[in-house]
């Protein structure tokens, strides 16, 4: 479905945006693991609210 090289890339963009922090496992340096910053997360959060806000907004007007 998805390259390799598509999802490295979008492991090292994300990583300089600081949208992932990375962790290289000691014992295994190939080992690598990906978590979103605390402020990608709630750059995230805030556009779910956002979302839910604006699908609420139209679930209303459709019920009137």
């Amino acid at each position: 479905i998805i390259s390799r090289s598509t999802i490295q890339n979008i492991l090292k963009e994300g990583h300089k945006i600081k949208f992932f922090e990375k962790e290289v496992n000691q014992k295994d340096k190939r080992e690598k693991f990906y978590k979103l910053s605390n402020e990608a997360a709630q750059t995230m959060q805030d556009w779910a609210y956002s979302q839910n806000s604006i699908f609420s907004s139209l679930n209303e007007l459709i019920k009137r």
